[in-house]
């Protein structure tokens, strides 16, 4: 005869509790070790694979291997002892985290200096803008004052104080009451009173007499002051689109932190206001500038190296300017800057 039947509620009572089912027969052993036999979590597997297929997909498996790693570790804990496969859990994590990781720091070598370029060509562009409205006031200076450009003369003070710095009192003073640099003459003209700041310079703006990231170009001002022949009218510039307005004195976006000199990249505006990236030429200073004090010298773009002569032939400087009492080097009607 065939044996009491054991209801699925018995059988699961027997296996846990090793006890006869209460008024029917004991569980047998066989029943009680198959039931109970741990199983290995697949999703503790699934981790270890996607994990090692991290290394080889750039992070699209060992994220996914990381979440499984973490759950089938908490099931495995919950399981008490029903699942087993912990070791493999560990593993698929720790695998995951470092495909992840490697893949991170890669990630950081290749999009990095994409991010740095954006970032410094963003820059240029500020400090291009910043040049041209610079240009842009002086020419509506002009239009303000009969065609007159601005000039030391008008202050008292001299070149190095007019065309490279700020004011007297720095950023917090300017304007001042008494308007004695180029500066503080455009401002009236300017959109903002920060124009003249290259962003990637990095000076005090504050102190007193700050030194501007821009020029004014010495012989504009030279010009203006020539007492035997002065050219002190925007009409009288018979090469605007070739003559040097401001300059950033440093090539702070062309990897020359030292001041210009021959070979120097930087970014100029010139009389009809267009911006450009400049380098400058062989009749350009020998020695890196270092301030406005080597803003006079007889060097581009300081004065002009092209002077057109009465006939029309050009004298072009090969190194250091000449300039003359007729004009040559500095006066604007006869003289340009050959880039």
């Amino acid at each position: 005869m065939r044996g009491p039947k054991l209801r699925r509620s018995s059988i699961l009572h027997c296996v846990r509790s090793a006890a006869p089912v209460p008024d029917g027969p004991e569980c047998p052993a066989a029943w009680r070790s198959a039931l109970r036999a741990p199983k290995i979590s697949g999703l503790a597997i699934a981790s270890l694979v996607l994990g090692v297929l991290g290394f080889l997909t750039c992070v699209v498996t060992a994220l996914p291997g990381l979440i499984l790693g973490i759950i089938a570790a908490a099931k495995i804990n919950a399981s008490r002892g029903r699942l087993t496969g912990r070791g493999f859990a560990i593993a698929g994590i720790a695998t995951s985290g470092v495909a992840i990781l490697l893949s991170s720091v890669m990630a950081a070598f290749v999009l990095f200096p994409g991010f740095a370029r954006a970032r410094e060509s963003e820059r240029i562009s500020t400090c291009q803008s910043n040049l041209k409205q610079c240009a842009q006031a002086l020419k509506m200076y002009c239009d303000d004052f009969n065609g007159t450009m601005p000039s030391s003369a008008v202050g008292g003070q001299p070149y190095t104080t007019f065309g490279c710095t700020l004011c007297a009192g720095g950023q917090n003073a300017f304007p001042s009451s008494v308007r004695v640099t180029v500066w503080e003459m455009l401002y009236d003209n300017m959109r903002n009173k920060d124009i003249m700041w290259c962003p990637s310079d990095s000076q005090d703006h504050l102190v007193a007499n700050a030194q501007t990231s821009y020029f004014y170009k010495y012989a504009n001002d030279f010009a203006w002051n020539y007492t035997a022949n002065p050219k002190k009218k925007m009409s009288d510039y018979g090469y605007e689109s070739d003559q040097i307005a401001f300059y950033e004195w440093k090539g702070w976006h062309y990897e020359d932190q030292g001041g210009l000199k021959a070979g120097s990249e930087c970014n100029a505006s010139f009389i009809d206001t267009h911006v450009e990236k400049i380098e400058i030429p062989s009749s350009g200073r020998t020695t890196a500038m270092t301030g406005a004090g080597d803003a006079t010298s007889l060097n581009e773009p300081f004065f002009y190296n092209c002077y057109v002569m009465p006939g029309g032939a050009e004298v072009i400087a090969p190194d250091s300017i000449t300039t003359t009492p007729w004009g040559q080097g500095w006066d604007p009607s006869c003289n340009y800057d050959k880039l």
